[in-house]
């Protein structure tokens, strides 16, 4: 009995030791993008640097080639262990070719979509090894790895505040290349055996990736593509705006992450009215810290803007609307590994595709005959997540999959978002 409850007891310690270390460095991720801002030369520099990180979050799916999860996949629910091989080899490969482009053209570092390939490298290189680390229920390297690009970011940050130096892109762009190489050289070769890599096996992974990628690309055009469209249709200044507002808000993203981390096989192996009571929760607890933020936005914004002018543009209504942009989207991303788990993705790249082309097609004509504000870009945007989302629950209610809690939260959330659209 004894030897029980002293057992219970560790795992209590367990699961709030890695909560706090998961706290920590989810926090890091909050303030880092935020603590450019106190290093560029302006709010337009800051909009340079959050474009192309934007953009690099879209090429996410297109370089990791859903090799997460077709990790999960193959190598978790099917057992394919001899097929590891070829999946760290991607990443290795990579590495290699954005490591030679740069030592033939060095200038290209000052470049901001090659600086969105390497962001895009990054966070897929993180994203792949993460999930193996969780799978091997090595759940403080996964969440260490997972943060990887912020903590670099950081350090970066913390240099140019000490060196009252502003921040520039080359130097960026050049600690995430080095970065990307420690990671190929100290892990991915590691667990390379080049007689386990079988043409047949990139086949399948690729066949299998190339939906996920496809899904992803689009979920990331859907989801995380404001800050795109607000530099087509407006400018930096506005993306940079947009930014502030978002990265405040995305402290809620903090325990969605964590709970992602903690449940990581049970999306891939759980059960289904298992993971309707988690997803119901976790989107109560995201509207509750949104709300609880959106009050202290005024007490905590003026510490991170520091111009009167950028803060005289914000009114409450655009800041709600942002606000309510992070609910939707980790609403509609719970359901992605879903999809995946059920071999459902072709449905998934229907859904989005109509979506991101209504949403582009609206932002095209009120620019066209009207006059297209930040506000409109975002409200669209709120719009087409949330129905997805409602279409995407009845999908795949129709495919046997039932996620009732999760279907009444979303259609509450379709009915307040149309009429935050009308009013």
């Amino acid at each position: 009995m004894f030897s029980l409850s002293k057992q219970s007891l560790e795992k209590t310690k367990g699961f709030f030791s890695l909560l706090l270390l998961i706290g920590i460095l989810k926090l890091i991720s909050f303030i880092s993008p935020l603590l450019v801002n106190r290093v560029s030369s302006s709010v337009e520099s800051f909009g340079v640097f959050e474009y192309s990180f934007n953009v690099g979050q879209i090429l996410i799916p297109l370089l990791s080639m859903g090799l997460s999860g077709g990790y999960a996949f193959y190598v978790l629910k099917h057992k394919r262990n001899e097929m590891k091989a070829s999946f760290h080899f991607h990443f290795v490969l990579l590495t290699l070719i954005t490591s030679v482009v740069a030592l033939v053209y060095p200038n290209i570092l000052n470049n901001i979509y090659f600086g969105a390939i390497l962001i895009a490298l990054t966070f897929s290189n993180q994203i792949f090894i993460a999930g193996i680390k969780k799978i091997e229920d090595r759940n403080y390297s996964s969440v260490l790895i997972e943060s990887g690009l912020y903590l670099v970011l950081l350090v970066l940050v913390l240099s140019f505040l000490i060196l009252h130096s502003t921040f520039n892109l080359h130097d960026w762009f050049l600690v995430l290349l080095m970065y990307n190489v420690v990671l190929s050289l100290f892990y991915h070769s590691k667990h390379i055996k080049y007689a386990e890599i079988n043409k047949e096996y990139f086949k399948k992974i690729y066949t299998f990736g190339a939906k996920v990628m496809l899904a992803g690309l689009l979920v990331f055009l859907l989801c995380n593509s404001t800050r795109i469209f607000t530099n087509y249709f407006l400018n930096e200044t506005y993306v940079g705006l947009y930014s502030i507002i978002f990265r405040i808000g995305a402290a809620s993203v903090l325990i969605y992450k964590t709970v992602l981390i903690l449940i990581y096989k049970e999306l891939y192996l759980g059960d289904y009215k298992y993971l309707d009571r988690i997803f119901s929760y976790l989107t109560f607890a995201v509207i509750i810290i949104n709300v609880t933020l959106f009050f202290l936005f005024p007490l905590v914004s003026p510490f991170l803007i520091r111009e009167n002018v950028v803060y005289a543009q914000l009114d409450n209504k655009l800041i709600l609307t942002v606000f309510s942009q992070i609910i939707l989207w980790v609403n509609f991303s719970l359901l992605e590994p879903i999809f995946q788990r059920e071999n459902k993705v072709t449905l998934q790249i229907g859904i989005i595709s109509v979506s991101v082309f209504a949403m582009v097609f609206l932002m095209w004509i009120i620019d066209r005959y009207a006059t297209l504000e930040l506000i409109h870009i975002c409200l669209i945007n709120n719009l087409m997540i949330s129905l997805s989302s409602v279409v995407a629950v009845f999908v795949l209610r129709s495919n046997n999959v039932l996620l009732s809690k999760t279907l009444i939260i979303n259609s509450i959330l379709l009915i307040i978002t149309v009429i935050s659209v009308v009013i």
